[in-house]
């Protein structure tokens, strides 16, 4: 089963599907089945059990998996028509999406200050993260693509940032504010001191290997910084990707009270971030309470606008 699925996922990376975390859930499930020695797959029953089997799995995970293998069940039963497929709906609705913390300017302040407290405080360690986490700020890129680039991706001459490799796997070259530009120059000129004869030419080096930071790592600095500034009693706690839903979310909020059209921006900014279509970017609007409030305020100014006022005047006189 596992050269199975490996042949599928060659056929859809070959159309610039990247089928990360669903091409290892499949793997997974290969695995399985070739453990047990099996050359076929049962039933919809063993699909589902698989689906469910993950340990402290929740039911959502089990719908993520479940997503996962249908694609692939679907393309191995046009040679193997017996292959059983389950319904989507075979474990009901996966719940609601993750409710998001939009970082206020302050709290990204603080975010960025507290990073002076890494250990140990006069090293590289401090400002690696102090420039990961406000280049995450400023551009609303994913913590992978930060962590996947490289040297020679930043563009001091052109102020821009080379993403070599996104979810679309197509790429994408964002331009960096001077802000930006001149912590990112302060980190590069840093960190080459540091580690003269480093192992790797990543961007963002640990403090004494210098090989590439992991998310692990940037993970467990995170929790610590969120620890230490009392984020943990927030509700929603405040993650890393939260970074990137603030950049979308402020730059929305930012066309609707500017009046502009939004709809004929929108393209922009979901090609900026990475998006393979608008409707991850309208994925905002239902997930943030304050831009349902200024789109309903919008409206509202739009239907008292002096035309519709007019025709209401209009039409009063003709009543009368």
């Amino acid at each position: 089963m596992t050269q199975k699925v490996q042949s599928y996922l060659a056929i859809r990376r070959a159309m610039h599907f990247t089928l990360r975390s669903s091409g290892e859930e499949l793997l997974l499930f290969a695995r399985h089945v070739d453990s047990l020695g099996l050359q076929e797959i049962p039933s919809v029953d063993f699909v589902l059990d698989w689906c469910t089997s993950a340990p402290n799995g929740s039911h959502r995970y089990a719908y993520i998996r479940l997503s996962a293998l249908r694609p692939f069940l679907k393309h191995l039963a046009v040679t193997e028509p017996l292959t059983p497929v389950p319904s989507p709906k075979a474990m009901g609705r996966p719940g609601m999406r993750r409710q998001i913390h939009i970082y206020s300017d302050e709290e990204v302040v603080r975010l960025l200050a507290a990073t002076a407290c890494l250990t140990p405080t006069r090293g590289l360690r401090p400002l690696t993260y102090y420039t990961l986490f406000g280049l995450l700020a400023s551009t609303g890129m994913r913590i992978g693509e930060a962590l996947a680039a490289q040297r020679d991706d930043v563009d001091f001459v052109r102020a821009t940032f080379t993403i070599r490799k996104d979810k679309t796997s197509s790429g994408r070259v964002l331009p960096l504010h001077q802000d930006a530009l001149a912590a990112l120059e302060a980190y590069v000129r840093r960190r080459d001191v540091h580690h003269k004869r480093r192992k790797s030419n990543a961007l963002f080096l640990t403090q004494n290997k210098g090989t590439g930071l992991t998310y692990q790592w940037v993970t467990l600095a995170f929790r610590g910084l969120r620890r230490h500034l009392g984020w943990n009693a927030l509700a929603p706690v405040p993650r890393i990707h939260d970074l990137r839903h603030t950049f979308a979310v402020r730059h929305l909020l930012d066309w609707v009270h500017r009046g502009e059209d939004v709809e004929a921006r929108l393209p922009a900014l979901s090609a900026y971030m990475g998006h393979k279509n608008p409707h991850s970017t309208y994925w905002y609007f239902s997930a943030v309470p304050a831009l349902l409030s200024a789109t309903a305020g919008r409206f509202h100014r739009y239907a008292r606008h002096p035309a519709a006022e007019m025709a209401e005047t209009v039409d009063a006189e003709e009543a009368a």
